[in-house]
């Protein structure tokens, strides 16, 4: 479930930290904004450095805060962006399934992701193609499957124009990262610290109630 806060007291809920990476002009402003504020703009601006969201959602009994922060795509500010890698439980790597270049640049990417990472950080990672509401699609779902699977990744297809399968995405990631940190404080370690999973594709599952949504479990 995804909400607005509505409390003085939010600061006190814990946050799941998701960093928005990929090339500019694929959508990650829109995806952040339709999912945290239910809007759409079909104005284009880039986004300059880093911006910030956060939504409320509902994992099991506890609430979270769901910070989405949303980077520059162009090169000149990736030395900006640099220390926003650090407290990241999360990452969705972004293309535009109209742009052939935006899904071959994920690999680069996801070099980048590796090499900002701190040592023993750990990321649960989604692979999300945006813009399925236009023609003229140029990387088919069997493609950015493919490459997820590779990657060890969860995969996902949205529009951020008419929010398809958004919310449905990032509660299956968040949901994945919160059960990570619980499995592993239970076990005594660090929240950041875990062996990877297996490749899920976060795409069609109904949200009929947080409590019921299984798509982030092993």
């Amino acid at each position: 479930m995804v909400s607005s806060f509505a409390s003085k007291n939010d600061h006190l809920f814990p946050k799941v930290k998701v960093l928005m990476l990929g090339d500019a002009g694929v959508g990650k402003t829109s995806i952040s904004r339709r999912l945290t504020e239910e809007e759409f703009h079909p104005s284009y601006v880039h986004t300059v450095g880093i911006d910030f969201f956060e939504k409320a959602i509902q994992i099991h009994d506890q609430i979270v805060r769901l910070q989405l922060w949303d980077t520059a795509g162009q090169e000149r500010f990736h030395s900006l962006i640099r220390p926003y890698y650090r407290g990241a439980s999360g990452v969705v790597l972004v293309y535009d399934v109209t742009d052939r270049n935006s899904f071959n640049n994920i690999q680069e990417w996801m070099e980048t992701l590796r090499e900002n990472l701190n040592l023993g950080q750990i990321t649960d990672t989604l692979i999300m193609g945006n813009k399925t509401d236009l023609v003229g699609r140029r990387v088919s779902s069997a493609e950015g499957r493919t490459l997820a699977q590779r990657q060890n990744c969860a995969f996902a297809e949205v529009s951020a124009k008419d929010g398809n399968n958004l919310e449905t995405s990032f509660m299956g990631l968040a949901q994945r990262i919160w059960n990570r940190r619980i499995s592993t404080v239970e076990r005594g370690g660090s929240p950041g610290h875990q062996t990877r999973f297996e490749t899920i594709e976060l795409n069609a599952i109904p949200l009929h109630h947080p409590y019921q949504n299984k798509c982030c479990r092993k």
